[in-house]
């Protein structure tokens, strides 16, 4: 049997594929699913950072705050060390004796980033990855007590009546998500501290 004969006697026979251009369009379309898969595996992992990052911001600031707003509510006086810095004098008791008392340091440092609460058991580190923080004194009458760069700090303290703490701080991952928060606390009212109407 001759060639030509062969290839007419098995038309049936012919093995059956895809085509060249079916194989393109499969591949495509795998490329497209899987990228989109990709794409949506990763938008959902940075969320969920994101989401992480910022439950973890919110509740070191709102224990701040907390803190911060007890000590100041209670503080019978107040030292401007700075515009970053200030010491609060707590009384522990009614008595009025010297020993009845406890100060408490709060010092924003800027190259550190970080915002702390000093006392004589130690330095705590409230809060870290801050980028900006601003500590503002107010008089009885709601007017700031230093609006000047470079105010005398004796004078400040004296007319400081309330206090109002402002935080922009920043958390971010390896994976480039970037969280940021900024915060801003009433004015807390020194209760225990006398001045001048």
């Amino acid at each position: 049997m001759s060639a030509k004969n062969l290839m007419n006697a098995r038309p049936s026979q012919r093995r059956k594929g895809f085509t060249l251009p079916e194989l393109m369009m499969a591949a495509t379309l795998s490329v497209v699913v899987v990228g989109g898969a990709l794409s949506t595996s990763l938008m959902i992992t940075r969320s969920g950072i994101n989401i992480s990052q910022y439950e973890d911001m919110e509740s070191e600031s709102r224990r701040t705050l907390e803190q911060f707003g007890q000590d100041v509510r209670m503080a019978k006086r107040i030292v401007w060390h700075n515009a970053n810095s200030i010491t609060l004098t707590i009384p522990t008791d009614n008595s009025g004796s010297p020993a009845a008392i406890a100060n408490f340091t709060y010092t924003y440092d800027a190259a550190a980033k970080t915002f702390s609460r000093t006392s004589t058991a130690g330095t705590t580190v409230l809060l870290s990855g801050i980028e900006e923080c601003t500590l503002m004194g107010f008089q009885l009458n709601g007017q700031p007590t230093h609006t000047s760069a470079s105010p005398d700090w004796t004078i400040v303290a004296n007319s400081t009546k309330q206090l109002q703490l402002s935080i922009s701080s920043r958390r971010s991952q390896s994976s480039q998500v970037n969280s940021t928060q900024k915060v801003i606390s009433a004015r807390f009212i020194l209760r225990n501290k006398r001045v001048a109407a």
